[in-house]
């Protein structure tokens, strides 16, 4: 279980601005993240969500090959990975 307590505030919200997976969407460049995962499915399901928000993902199966990756390709700007492998 999980509980958050947070104080009440009367003041009103803020006007509402584009969001991260907007901005991300619109940005011509789009926000590139190395997705590390060694399971398939995972990968896939963990991959199309990125895409759908707006980012662009390039996959490595290892962390081997992640550092591969990232010592021969453009700067990425997030590293998703699996913690466990």
């Amino acid at each position: 279980t999980v509980s958050l307590r947070l104080p009440r505030s009367d003041k009103p919200l803020p006007p509402r601005t584009a969001s991260g997976a907007d901005q991300a969407a619109a940005d011509p460049r789009r926000r590139r993240v190395l997705l590390v995962e060694d399971d398939d499915n995972v990968a896939l399901l963990v991959g199309e969500m990125l895409e759908e928000l707006g980012y662009s993902a390039t996959r490595a199966a290892s962390p081997a090959r992640a550092l591969e990756i990232l010592a021969a390709d453009a700067p990425f700007d997030v590293v998703f990975s699996d913690m466990v492998m």
